[in-house]
């Protein structure tokens, strides 16, 4: 049975291009870390290092004594809920190495579920906000009247997308809007181009 005393992984929040760095001071306190690291040659010779989750490393620590973890040179927060640091699981960063070891062409990318409410932050939609109706390759966007339960529907590319924090207000997974199937009926006919 697992205890409050008991290491488990968390995600800690860094300070920019400062994750190894970062990495290195918490390996000179005995702590384990993880930057995951994606190797790829630009040439015969040189290899190009990329980080495939910038901002974070991920710590194995007991929650207790996370005041070591937060002064550390570059830390800046641990990834929390209500003020409580939330442990990751174990299997997701073993998938995670594997992945990487595997060799095969890997890309990070946001997670950005069905339902998830986004605001596009380029090209001529910049500043749109909606509800993501179908993910695939590219992400399908709906932006809805409420008040008439009609929206409109686009294809964008999931790059030019960022999350943002649902309206406490009003709960668009139990919106009539975003609830029905007249999604399609009002589609926009052809993708966006950008």
């Amino acid at each position: 049975m697992l205890t409050h005393h008991t290491a488990k992984w968390f995600a800690v929040v860094v300070r920019g291009r400062w994750e190894l760095r970062t990495g290195a001071a918490l390996a000179s306190k005995g702590y384990e870390f993880y930057v995951p690291i994606k190797e790829a040659r630009s040439g015969l010779i040189s290899r190009k290092q990329s980080i495939l989750f910038p901002g974070y490393v991920f710590c194995k620590f007991v929650v207790t004594n996370r005041l070591t973890i937060l002064t550390t040179p570059g830390v800046l927060s641990i990834v929390s809920l209500s003020g409580i640091p939330v442990s990751i699981d174990e299997t997701e960063l073993e998938n995670i190495r594997r992945l990487i070891a595997s060799g095969l062409a890997t890309s990070a990318q946001s997670y950005l579920p069905v339902g998830h409410r986004v605001r596009v932050v380029c090209g001529p939609l910049s500043g749109v906000e909606g509800v993501i109706v179908q993910a695939d390759n590219n992400i399908r966007l709906s932006v809805c009247i409420e008040l008439l339960s009609r929206s409109l529907s686009v294809e964008l590319d999931r790059t030019v997308v960022v999350p943002v924090e649902r309206r406490s207000s009003t709960s668009l997974a139990k919106s009539s809007c975003f609830g029905n199937r007249l999604l399609d009926k009002w589609a926009v006919s052809r993708p966006l181009e950008l």
